[in-house]
């Protein structure tokens, strides 16, 4: 594969793919094996339309310009904020996330309290990011492999504990309960007008069709596989049911890995938060402020467990992130101001079945 190609696809791969993964066996058993499956093959593939969608906006524009522009130019004042809305909903749903779910396991590593966890996590990791450290910046791009050796490793380890049957083929009661984890676990768009600045024109679209796929294959095998091990035991992080079937050091070695996981997830996003904060006329000190005071008192105010946070999250944020996107693919088929080196046919019904399915995803933690 041609290193600049293989440089995007690790690019989209590796935002796409994050401390999300972990909560999906959980809503797969609660769902049953069909619905769960389901619910990532089919918002893998509508994430596929949407990214290709975006990734031929980037090539009808020119220029370099992130989501909330491209926003801005194609939709307007209103499309710009309202990105602006779902980014920072979902960072904050994301800090609020990886907080309780690295209190979680930390306590299963120390055996200590998970509330007194989190907020020894988000203080320790708030200093990192207010110290400009970029201690965790090399352990990213190394993540997507490890993860996957992770993956084998469990696969490998946990075979004799397996059974398929451990986990109900179909929970009637909770047939809609995966979709929010699962479209958090699939948010990536941030990362394709930089895709489309590394790759070449020519090769975006191939860049995000295989960026879009290795999340849906991970994602499937790795839910399958730990739900399969830990049946109705699976816990909300996949890490601390799985560590308590192989032992102590499965217990140590998964934990930590997913603290190590999240903590990356948790410097990268609270680094572009202050970023944006500070872009929007925020004051260095006022901008840090909003970016880490907001997150612990949504902990101590709504007490959610990690997969609630990120279910109302994801619906949230990558509810709005879809419908804007495909808005701005179909004003950019009329407005874009260069010819793109690809011409997606997708049918106007189709963009609009897309919204309506993010809509109705908004509107069920709304309401």
């Amino acid at each position: 594969m041609n290193i600049k190609l293989w440089e995007g696809v690790s690019m989209l791969v590796g935002t796409i793919i994050g401390a999300g993964i972990l909560g999906l066996p959980y809503v797969t058993v609660k769902a049953g094996i069909f619905p769960g499956v389901f619910w990532i093959l089919f918002m893998g593939i509508v994430f596929l339309i949407v990214n290709l969608c975006l990734a031929e906006v980037v090539s009808r524009t020119n220029g370099h310009h992130q989501l909330v522009g491209l926003c801005k130019k194609y939709l307007g004042h209103w499309g710009k904020w309202f990105m602006g809305i779902s980014f920072v909903v979902g960072v904050y749903g994301a800090l609020v996330a990886y907080t309780v779910g690295s209190g979680d396991a930390l306590s299963q590593i120390f055996s200590v309290s998970s509330l007194v966890a989190s907020f020894v996590f988000y203080a320790v990791l708030v200093f990192v990011v207010l110290g400009g450290l970029k201690i965790f910046e090399e352990f990213e791009s190394v993540f997507v492999p490890l993860l996957l050796v992770i993956i084998v490793g469990i696969a490998w380890f946990g075979w004799e504990y397996a059974s398929i049957d451990k986990v109900p083929l179909v929970s009637w009661n909770a047939l809609f309960l995966p979709y929010g984890a699962v479209v958090f676990a699939y948010i990536g768009t941030s990362a394709i007008p930089e895709v489309g600045r590394v790759v070449s024109p020519k090769m975006l679209k191939k860049a995000i069709i295989y960026g879009s796929v290795i999340p849906i294959i991970a994602y499937s095998v790795f839910a399958v596989i730990v739900a399969s091990i830990t049946g109705s035991s699976t816990t909300e992080l996949a890490t601390i049911g799985v560590g308590e079937v192989l032992g102590r050091t499965g217990v140590i070695l998964l934990n930590a890995f997913a603290v190590l996981s999240m903590s990356t997830s948790f410097v990268g996003l609270s680094f572009a938060l202050r970023h944006m904060f500070k872009e929007a006329g925020f004051s260095s000190l006022m901008s840090a402020i909003v970016t880490f005071v907001v997150p612990p008192l949504i902990i101590l105010m709504v007490n959610s467990g990690f997969v609630r946070t990120i279910e109302v999250s994801g619906a949230i944020s990558g509810g709005l992130a879809g419908i804007l996107v495909m808005l701005m693919f179909f004003s950019a088929k009329k407005h874009g101001d260069k010819h793109p080196y690809f011409n997606l046919h997708v049918h106007p019904l189709v963009g609009f079945l897309i919204c309506l399915l993010f809509v109705i995803g908004v509107l069920s933690v709304l309401v």
